[in-house]
């Protein structure tokens, strides 16, 4: 507000003691302005039903998100400006904004900045089957040696923005977004997720009525010494965290956290986005990444993981695929020598085809809707139907197609 606002806003004790040098208000004054403001209340608000009407009007054909906010401010500041003069105190201000606000939920109409609770239904159809192929192949590819989705008790998940929710190893927080952050979980931390509701490993394990304990993490890699941007033997580096660490702290906890039995416990890896944007940058060392992937998934197995699922990337990039085509080698290598069960799901195919028949599956409007990570302001008004959400990162409805996707491919691709 401007200087004159704020003097309105002064509230009963300005209404009652002046400026120095001027005349002091007697109580009878004081108390009669406020009973007439009082009077005036009902008409305020009837008023405001009626703005609000208009403006709700409004809201139907926008981002209602962004502009809740400002629609609530500008019936404040009209009604203001009509019924609430220079002596109106305090109260009744607060009293008008409150009305507004209860008339807007009482409409099921969230207000920007208030918690909003994520509605998962999907609105999206998965119109694609698994390309399945046989545990002989020279590439990495769509199969599933025996991971029994029946019995999955604890769902352990590593790797990156993609799949983490933020918990870090501890109890996922709640998928609520707070205007004008895009992100779903927390407002004041960074334990929240790169989406705006539930990720796919979040789905997966409720449909599975599994526990999740996610030590994945947003900007993930495999290992901070393989690339030349991230390793701590660089003076201009950037630590991230990795799969070392990650395994690392499952290791220190995961234990005290949930009875694990090896035939109803699976792991999900999903590493790749990050490490193939760090060595486009300034290169680095892809066998230190290989060698690190496989020693920590040799660590889980000796510690009993006995059934793996690995993602692998959503675009295709040379170093990256002959990554994958190893460490599915090492896997395949594994379940002929002690049994090991491990599926690899190549979310390629997944997103190559909505690139190119969005339609099929329900997509509709900006392919990705926000413009920013750090704000909705800007962004679409349909999330639900956008591919991407933050630029980068699946949308909610989105990860609900990862999940059947990832789904589709242990009960379709069984070799």
């Amino acid at each position: 507000m401007s200087g004159e606002g704020d003097a309105d806003l002064r509230g009963i004790e300005a209404a009652q003691s002046m400026s120095a040098g001027r005349e002091e208000a007697a109580p009878g004054r004081v108390t009669a302005t406020i009973h007439a403001h009082l009077l005036k209340l009902p008409i305020v608000i009837a008023a405001a039903a009626a703005l609000e009407q208009t403006a709700e009007n409004h809201l139907r054909a926008v981002n209602t998100q962004i502009t809740r906010q400002a629609a609530v401010l500008e019936i404040y500041l009209n009604l203001r400006d009509d019924w609430l003069p220079a002596s109106a105190p305090t109260m009744l201000h607060v009293s008008l904004v409150t009305a507004l606000l209860l008339r807007l939920s009482a409409a099921q109409t969230p207000v920007a900045n208030l918690p909003i609770l994520v509605n998962s239904t999907s609105t999206l159809t998965l119109a694609i089957a698994p390309a399945c192929g046989p545990l002989d192949s020279a590439n990495f590819t769509e199969l599933n040696t025996g991971i029994n989705l029946d019995v999955i008790k604890t769902l352990v998940t590593f790797g990156d923005s993609w799949t983490s929710t933020g918990s870090n190893g501890t109890v996922p927080l709640p998928p609520i977004l707070h205007p004008p952050l895009p992100s779903a979980g927390a407002r004041n931390s960074e334990n929240r997720r790169a989406t705006n509701g539930f990720m796919w490993s979040e789905r997966l394990a409720a449909d599975l009525n599994a526990k999740l304990l996610d030590y994945s993490w947003g900007g993930a890699i495999i290992d901070n010494f393989a690339y030349n941007t991230t390793s701590p033997l660089n003076a201009t580096g950037v630590p991230r965290s990795d799969f070392i660490a990650q395994a690392g702290l499952f290791f220190l906890q995961g234990h005290f956290l949930d009875a694990l039995v090896p035939s109803q416990t699976l792991y999900t890896v999903a590493f790749g986005i990050n490490d193939n944007g760090q060595f486009s940058i300034a290169g680095g060392d892809m066998d230190i990444a290989y060698n690190t992937y496989v020693t920590k998934l040799g660590e889980l197995q000796a510690s009993g993981a006995s059934n793996i699922l690995i993602h692998a990337m959503y675009t295709s990039h040379p170093e990256t695929d002959l990554l994958q085509t190893r460490v599915f080698a090492y896997l395949r290598d594994s379940h002929i020598a002690n049994g090991t069960h491990f599926a690899f799901v190549n979310l390629e195919r997944l997103f190559g085809t909505i690139a190119a028949e969005p339609a099929s599956f329900g997509y509709a409007g900006n392919a990705t809707c926000l413009v920013s990570a750090n704000t909705i302001v800007g962004g679409c008004a349909d999330p639900d139907h956008s591919v991407f959400y933050i630029p980068g990162h699946p949308s909610m409805m989105t990860h609900g197609l990862i999940n059947e996707y990832t789904a589709a491919v242990l009960k379709q691709c069984v070799v």
